[in-house]
């Protein structure tokens, strides 16, 4: 159970961001990094294909322009913590148009092993993160147990970044937005401290 919520969690990435084009590390430094995390932390593959279909986010597979820099973490299964970061233009109209997307989106449909369920969308509150954001809270239910996957879209500096916190159970939008504002500081060049788990 706790392995799929891992792959789930991931692929959300995979299913509604594709590919990062080559050039990307000249943005590793401004992630997310396993040093970041706490204590136990590694980085985790990505999954390499997508078990989520997020309809209301087909608009939004295309490739995206300029580069694109993407993370995952996570203690072990769960929880996970998934980055991308971008800059330019091109990122900015990329998160304003992934705002918009998942802003619409209400429910999405997901697939494990021969099942198919469904899952819903809606806005979370949080601070502002970075000097701009939107977050919004995905659930999902596998085999009677809960999912809950924490998206936050920030503007800092330069730089425009989703971290998404995925766990079983209740919604932690403590941890969530720890993460994320650990991750806008240090698009920011800032110094940041592991949130604590």
């Amino acid at each position: 159970m706790r392995r799929t919520l891992e792959v789930l969690a991931g692929s959300i990435i995979v299913a509604a961001l594709v590919a990062a084009p080559a050039g990307a590390s000249v943005l590793t430094a401004r992630m997310l990094s396993v040093t970041n995390m706490p204590a136990g932390w590694s980085a985790t593959p990505k999954p390499s294909s997508g078990l989520m279909s997020l309809p209301c986010l087909r608009a939004f597979s295309r490739a995206p322009r300029g580069e694109v820099a993407r993370a995952q973490f996570s203690p072990g299964a769960v929880p996970v913590v998934f980055e991308e970061l971008t800059t330019d233009e091109a990122g900015r109209r990329r998160w304003s148009s992934l705002a918009r997307l998942l802003a619409m989106c209400q429910t999405f449909t997901y697939s494990h092993g021969a099942k198919t369920d469904k899952g819903t969308v809606g806005a979370m509150s949080l601070p502002t993160v970075g000097t701009a954001s939107k977050s919004f809270e995905m659930t999902l239910s596998l085999t009677g147990v809960t999912a809950d996957i924490d998206l936050v879209l920030f503007h800092a500096g330069a730089f425009y970044g989703l971290v998404g916190y995925g766990d079983v159970g209740a919604q932690n939008v403590a941890k969530a937005e720890a993460f994320a504002n650990e991750a806008a500081a240090k698009a920011k060049g800032e110094s940041v401290t592991p949130p604590m788990t």
